[in-house]
């Protein structure tokens, strides 16, 4: 896993397609002002989500530099999905695959 929404998948990066959750090492400004580490909270929600279970990713496009921009589920759940659902990441349309 490299962060929120980009994950190694069979030997391929693949960037999660309309989510865009913060990098790694991003803070982001909580309502009441004070800091908090978001990328490193996604990036560990979407790890302990897949656990140690397989994900499979169906490829929809590539984007710049031939990134494999994908839909990707591990054990029935769409995880591009589920970090918007969780707050993990907002939707981004400008990866979206439609």
């Amino acid at each position: 896993m490299v962060d929120a929404d980009t994950i190694d998948v069979a030997g391929e990066r693949v960037r999660l397609g309309n989510v865009d959750a913060p990098e790694r090492e991003q803070s982001c400004r909580r309502a009441d002002g004070r800091r908090d580490r978001c990328g490193r909270t996604a990036t560990r929600a979407l790890r302990n989500r897949i656990g140690g279970g397989s994900v499979t990713c169906r490829i929809g496009s590539r984007g710049g530099g031939s990134r494999a921009l994908g839909t990707c589920c591990a054990g029935g759940v769409n995880l591009n999905g589920w970090l918007v659902e969780r707050g993990h990441a907002p939707a981004f349309r400008r990866y979206s695959m439609q």
